[in-house]
Parts: structure tokens; sequence; C-alpha cells
């Protein structure tokens, strides 16, 4: 995924052709470590805030699943 910012638990990506609300984010091992909970921005290229359950030392691995 491509991350645009980071704060805290909380992430901004880039969606891309997964915009399925409450989509599982999964870690390199196959572990749910968040959800896709809003999707905002233009149609074209919207943005998703995904809630992270668990602070992630590498998000930049992490997969959204659809």
């Amino acid at each position: 995924i491509e991350i645009v910012h980071k704060l805290n638990k909380q992430l901004v990506i880039r969606v891309g052709q997964c915009t399925k609300m409450k989509a599982k984010i999964i870690d390199q091992d196959n572990r749910t470590v968040g959800r896709l909970m809003k999707i905002f921005g233009p149609v074209t290229n919207p943005y998703g805030l995904i809630s992270l359950s668990e602070e992630v030392s590498e998000p930049e691995k992490l997969r959204l699943t659809c």
C-alpha cells in the first residue's frame, strides 16, 4: 500500500482498486493488524483511513485485502 501520512495508530493511504469499507489490513505474517475505516477524496484516486489495532514496525509491508 502507498502510505501518504502516519499518525500513531492511523495511516492515510492511497486506496487504488480496493474500496471496500472495513477491509482487513494484514502484515507479512498474514495477521490482521487493522481495518480500512474511511474512504475520501477524488473518485478516480481515493484515499483511505486505516485504523491499526497495534503498532506496526514496518507499515510499508502491510497489505489491503479486498
